[in-house]
């Protein structure tokens, strides 16, 4: 959370999404959709400091899933607000000792059909969004899905 002349930042387009900050003496605090790191009185913020590791855009840091495909759901068609149609279906992939929980849109969900259960699958650039307390994996046009 950015407060006062920091939001400028966002505004001018400083900050940006893809954008590396680095927060020193923030705060943490339970907010709407969960833990939220928050800029203080004394805080320091750093835009693309020079010690940060560099990314990869083609997968994004922990943002990779890769195991054995255990499940598909059946495909559901939605209307959107626009009345376009959208398509939706969950999968779960096994992961060593842990089942992942993946929701799949619209075109990644034909995407995902190519796979049968019991092949080992890699998808990257997972969105990774919090809701209720809980961490979500949506598979989406960003994503990359293939055999490993």
């Amino acid at each position: 959370m950015l407060w006062n002349k920091d939001v400028e930042l966002v505004k001018n387009k400083t900050i940006q999404q893809g954008t590396q900050v680095k927060l020193i003496n923030g705060y943490t605090k339970d907010g709407f959709n969960g833990i939220e790191i928050n800029t203080g009185r004394w805080s320091l913020l750093e835009i693309e400091p020079e010690n940060m590791p560099p990314l990869n855009n083609k997968q994004p840091i922990n943002n990779m899933v890769k195991g054995t495909l255990i499940s598909i759901e059946p495909t559901n068609a939605f209307f959107r607000d626009n009345g376009e149609i959208g398509f939706v279906t969950k999968i779960k992939i096994k992961d060593k000792d842990t089942v992942k929980h993946l929701t799949v849109w619209d075109e990644k969900v034909k995407e995902v059909q190519r796979f049968k259960k019991g092949m080992s699958i890699e998808i990257t650039n997972i969105d990774k969004r919090q809701k209720n307390g809980k961490i979500e994996h949506h598979v989406n046009g960003n994503s990359t899905i293939k055999k490993a």
